[in-house]
């Protein structure tokens, strides 16, 4: 997991920087975050490869750790984001995320 440095253009920003990780690494599974303090935002978006295992799923993965900084989004199994308006509840959702996409190989 990754805590990008803070950006205006938001989850664009993960969005294009998950693209560019998975094209390099398509069998990994991208978890991005990205806080922005002047608008009270925190951003999450988990994004897997092509060739990542079928049993991940990041709108499954997302869903658990939104609540812990008030997110709401969605998506689908290979892509999915949330934003929500607690920021110090971002790394926490940043750290559990890889257990969870960890426990779902197994």
């Amino acid at each position: 997991s990754f805590l990008c440095p803070e950006d205006d253009s938001g989850v664009k920003t993960l969005r294009d920087l998950s693209e560019q990780i998975l094209a390099k690494e398509p069998e990994s599974v991208a978890i991005l975050g990205m806080q922005q303090s002047a608008l009270g935002k925190a951003f999450l978006l988990i994004s897997k490869g092509k060739k990542a295992p079928g049993s991940v799923n990041a709108q499954a993965v997302v869903n658990s750790v939104a609540p812990l900084f008030n997110g709401k989004g969605g998506g689908k199994a290979e892509m999915a984001q949330a934003g929500g308006d607690k920021l110090e509840g971002l790394k926490e959702a940043l750290s559990k995320a890889p257990g969870l996409v960890r426990d779902s190989l197994n």
